[in-house]
């Protein structure tokens, strides 16, 4: 039986749309949603449960995408990856599934495309980093499109990991999120004893760690905290089958971090906790980058508690951290338009306008050169019109445009 069938396509297509659609459906709002669309309750609650078949047509989704108060990318994405579950549906049911295998080099590939991941991630080049993530994104689409799973599953699985980080960057989060999904039932298909050596086996038992701890980060940047500190749940498990799970605790305390203040009323000790959890393994590593962006995911916890108080821990997390990072050979953009974000925000609490104009016109025009476009659309959607006269500044009319980036 293939690792990945037009059955398991069309399952994790629809998963996309249900986490689309959950994350942006108001509580108590799917009845009147369902009226609208001119649907009766008890088929809306159908569909949306996790194991439903109920597939609507391309109009009704449409039509429900329409009423969905979320971005036009996301409603976009809801729309096309329904329409990839009713094609996956359609070949499943005819059984055309093609089992030949691809016999792509694909090790010529992984090396070039993980070296331009590298390169948009650490590189410290501002004006190279946009071209980097559209070349990473490109080889990443040709692995997945003409390599089979049969034949390369860990290059296949990594792959997937790959397109989520790139997709989060340019602001496609949903088709990373049907990516991270598909690595992730790839991993849980394939079995440890499947593999001939030891190192395969390690790095498949590593690669579960990540996916699972990869599919929480998609749904962070989809807006629904509470479905990835679930996953994150689910990625602690897999620490227990992991080579060294020691060397993964700091990373995975750091990740449950960021997701902490947007699943709702939360403990500042438990983030204090989870943010100490993380300096006594990223200290043993030496691993200089992790103990900053550890330093900037508490000082996002401190702001979303925002009392005076918090606002001063917040502050003595974020002194000098920018200095800090400038001054590591491995930080990239992406690591310096997070610190400029969290740094922003903390002028923003405290009324300091001035301050804060300087930091988001810095952090602005780093997202837009390098085609950092989620991370620019978050800023554009926090700030509003507070942000016209800087974007006056930089001569910029709207928006990275969604979803037009690398397709």
């Amino acid at each position: 039986m293939p690792l990945l069938t037009w059955y398991d396509q069309a399952h994790l297509h629809r998963e996309v749309c249900l986490a689309v659609l959950n994350a942006y459906l108001p509580h108590g709002a799917a009845h009147k949603l369902a009226q609208v669309v001119g649907v009766t309750p008890q088929w809306f609650a159908y569909f949306r449960q996790a194991d439903s078949f109920s597939m609507p047509s391309l109009a009704l989704a449409q039509r429900i995408a329409a009423k969905l108060p979320a971005p036009a990318a996301y409603r976009q994405a809801f729309v096309e990856h329904l329409a990839a579950a009713r094609q996956a549906y359609v070949a499943a049911k005819q059984e055309i599934h093609n089992h030949a295998q691809s016999r792509l080099p694909i090790s010529d590939y992984l090396q070039e495309l993980d070296a331009a991941f590298y390169a948009a991630n650490f590189g410290p080049n501002l004006q190279t980093t946009k071209q980097h993530y559209q070349r990473a994104f490109a080889l990443a689409r040709l692995i997945v499109t003409h390599a089979a799973p049969e034949v390369y599953p860990l290059e296949y699985m990594q792959t997937c990991a790959t397109l989520l980080h790139i997709c989060i960057a340019l602001d496609q989060v949903a088709d990373g999120l049907y990516w991270i999904k598909l690595g992730n039932h790839l991993a849980q298909q394939l079995t440890v004893n499947d593999l001939p050596t030891l190192l395969q086996r390690d790095q498949l038992r590593h690669r579960r760690y990540l996916l699972a701890r990869d599919e929480a980060l998609g749904y962070h940047h989809l807006g629904d905290d509470k479905k990835a500190l679930l996953c994150y749940n689910h990625a602690a498990q897999q620490l227990g089958d992991h080579p060294n799970p020691r060397s993964q605790q700091g990373d995975l305390a750091r990740n449950r971090l960021i997701s902490l203040p947007g699943s709702g009323r939360f403990a500042i000790g438990d983030a204090e906790a989870l943010a100490q959890r993380a300096i006594f393994v990223f200290e043993q590593k030496n691993d200089a980058l992790g103990l900053l962006l550890n330093r900037q995911a508490l000082a996002h916890a401190y702001l979303a508690v925002g009392n005076r108080k918090n606002l001063k821990k917040a502050e003595r997390s974020l002194d000098g951290l920018l200095t800090e990072l400038e001054a590591l050979p491995n930080a990239g953009q992406i690591h310096r338009a997070v610190v400029l974000q969290t740094s922003a925000e903390l002028c923003w609490r405290r009324g300091d306008q001035s301050n804060w104009q300087t930091l988001i016109r810095q952090t602005l025009e780093i997202t837009r050169q390098a085609g950092l476009a989620h991370f620019y659309n978050q800023l554009c959607d926090q700030y509003g019109a507070a942000l016209s006269p800087v974007l006056d500044m930089l001569s910029t009319e709207k928006p990275v445009d969604r979803k037009q980036e690398n397709r």
